[in-house]
């Protein structure tokens, strides 16, 4: 038993590790893709219009094809800010963990098509950071196995604080999971979600049936 709980506590020591590692690198691509990706893209984007502006105006095709590369930056700044945010929600640090997930739903709503409703109950202040990313993180999850598996329209998530206790729930009344505890199309999700959940001394719950939908729920001390 001692040997057993030893190595318990090494796996749970390693994936501590595998997670702080990989939030790690997260915040390093998203500096990068902002502080010099869009920089430069930004600077382009002048460079552009300034390029337009000495184009004659009788050059209607060269005008218009100035304007569809513009854009087409403008398009690319945008998607680059959208993947910065999510290897790195800034927003979490500066706005609290209710805005940062009212955001990241209303924006996955926009790219997925999947409406996300979100319900906050509580006050969330001084929950730590470590705390609220794991929660961002367990939504973020679960929102992309309702969009990949449940082939549903909308998903609500709950979050509440009360009495210490931190609740997140994420459901949707879609496809389901087969009664299979090693489902390959959402074994690696779930395994993440169960991971980050302990590492913060939380409990996790997912309840689905076929075609009845699923509700992923975490509580964690906060």
């Amino acid at each position: 038993m001692s040997e057993r709980t030893q190595n318990e506590k090494e796996i749970l020591s390693l994936s501590a590790r595998l997670i702080s590692a990989q939030e790690e690198e997260r915040t390093r691509i998203a500096r990068q893709l902002h502080d010099d990706l869009s920089q430069q893209i930004a600077a382009m984007s002048i460079g552009m219009g300034i390029l337009k502006g000495q184009i004659p105006l009788q050059q209607v095709d060269a005008r218009a094809q100035s304007d569809r590369i513009q854009q087409k930056m403008a398009n690319v700044a945008e998607s680059i800010r959208q993947l910065s945010h999510e290897l790195h929600p800034a927003v979490l640090e500066h706005s609290g963990l209710a805005t940062a997930l009212q955001t990241y739903c209303s924006e996955f709503g926009l790219l997925t098509g999947v409406r996300v409703s979100l319900q906050a109950q509580g006050s969330f202040e001084g929950v730590p950071l470590p705390v609220a990313l794991c929660i961002y993180r367990i939504t973020q999850e679960a929102l992309q196995n309702v969009a990949k598996h449940a082939n549903v329209e909308k998903a609500e998530v709950e979050l509440s604080r009360l009495d210490g206790i931190l609740r997140l729930s994420v459901s949707d009344r879609g496809a389901g999971i087969e009664p299979r505890p090693a489902t390959p199309r959402v074994g690696l999700g779930l395994v993440s979600i169960r991971e980050r959940t302990r590492l913060v001394n939380g409990a996790f719950e997912i309840q689905s049936k076929p075609n009845q939908g699923t509700i992923v729920s975490v509580r964690i001390p906060a």
